[in-house]
């Protein structure tokens, strides 16, 4: 019996230690308030915050990860769902789902770039970076791969959706059925380009009037869009064989032109004056 009391006790001062450990690791890397990959800067680096998170991984149960994504430091979350990518975690939309709730960016440095991620980003590209790295014909297997299409599936049925998410999702996956319905309404009454081009380059003859309106309507109520959105949708709307629609397309590059707001070079430009 004093053999069995004595290794409880070992065995629990062992799972004290560890805890303490991990409540150390987390700590420190809150106070870094930066998410860190494994190489940072020109030399490439394994930066002091990584090699945290690699001790943090080894110490770590699954379990213990999964309720680290709900610290609420956003480092701590974004590292701890990085984690359980690392560790093949096979339910990862779970907590995808509570990251969709959550708005925070972190600061992510990786090489000699750094940029701002909402936490749900972070993750997605995390996951979806780890497929590209062990596929030998990335985009033919990522568009088969089943926790991606549960991923890109939350992304399209969230109320609150990143565009960023958005333009992943459906560079990644062919939708239909119930999902086309959804990406309709994201397109027609939430008024997402990202989701027009969708149907346009996808399911087009579906609902080609609609699509067609919907394409004016927006460029008619946003002025100040990007000229790579402008050519990209001139491109579209002339793809249909409609002759009043023509017309008014015709029209609004008259206004851009004189407006000196180019959609495309001057050369295309008069290529479609003449169509």
């Amino acid at each position: 019996m004093s053999n069995v009391i004595v290794i409880l006790i070992f065995f629990f001062s062992i799972g004290q230690i560890n805890a303490q450990k991990i409540d150390e690791l987390v700590d420190i890397m809150a106070q870094v308030n930066e998410v860190h990959d494994s190489a940072v800067g020109v030399a490439g680096i394994k930066t002091e915050q990584f090699k945290a998170f690699e001790k943090l991984k080894e110490l770590v149960t699954i379990d213990e990860l999964v309720e680290l994504t709900n610290h609420p430091n956003p480092v701590i979350t974004c590292y701890a769902s990085w984690g359980l990518v690392d560790k093949n975690y096979n339910r990862l939309e779970i907590v995808f789902s509570q990251l969709l709730k959550r708005n925070e960016k972190v600061a992510i440095y990786y090489g000699c770039q750094g940029k701002f991620l909402t936490i749900k980003e972070s993750l997605y590209l995390k996951y979806f970076n780890k497929l590209l790295n062990q596929m030998d014909s990335p985009f033919y297997q990522v568009s088969t791969d089943s926790q991606l299409f549960k991923l890109d599936s939350l992304i399209l049925f969230d109320d609150n959706i990143s565009e960023t998410l958005l333009n992943h999702a459906f560079e990644n996956n062919t939708f239909g059925g119930k999902f086309l319905e959804r990406i309709k309404f994201i397109a027609f009454e939430q008024k997402k380009f990202v989701a027009m081009k969708y149907i346009f380059n996808n399911h087009r003859n579906c609902c080609e009037e609609r699509l067609a309106e919907e394409l004016l309507l927006y460029l008619g109520n946003n002025q100040y869009v990007h000229h790579n959105i402008y050519r990209e949708i001139f491109s579209m709307l002339f793809f249909f064989d409609n002759e009043e629609l023509r017309e008014v397309i015709f029209l609004r590059l008259k206004i851009l032109f004189a407006m000196g707001i180019f959609p495309t070079s001057e050369k295309e430009y008069e290529t479609y004056l003449k169509k």
